[in-house]
């Protein structure tokens, strides 16, 4: 005797279009934030670069000053710099202090934008020998 089988055709079951949309839509959102934290952590290391540059060129226009044969005049002078294919502007205010043996020196580096505007970067603080 031969049995047949009752259960008919067996047929594969799949995802239906409900579970696709809900897996493209949790992936969309991972991808998302995966993006937009890159982009924030491409942005802090170009923070971190232009903080660092300017850290250069004030402690390089510090050495300068210090190692002149003359020390610097009280008062303020500007300076167009090219460091590291970004133009800069470096504001230079020297002032005398109580001590007549150290002049105050106040840097102030501003990056110059495409746009032409000026973003300040860094202020720096540093002290020179006064030997008049």
């Amino acid at each position: 005797m031969m049995t047949s089988s009752s259960s008919g055709p067996r047929r594969e079951r799949g995802f239906t279009i409900l579970e696709v949309m809900v897996a493209l839509l949790i992936f969309m959102l991972m991808a998302t934030a995966i993006i937009k934290s890159q982009g924030l952590a491409a942005d802090a290391h170009e923070r971190i670069k232009n903080r660092t540059f300017a850290t250069m060129i004030a402690q390089n226009q510090m050495a300068e000053l210090r190692i002149a044969k003359a020390p610097p005049s009280p008062g303020q002078s500007k300076k167009d710099l090219d460091f590291a294919n970004i133009e800069w502007k470096l504001v230079t205010n020297i002032s005398v202090t109580e001590d007549p043996k150290l002049l105050r020196v106040d840097l102030e580096l501003f990056r110059k934008l495409r746009s032409g505007d000026l973003f300040k970067e860094l202020a720096y603080l540093g002290f020179v020998a006064n030997n008049r």
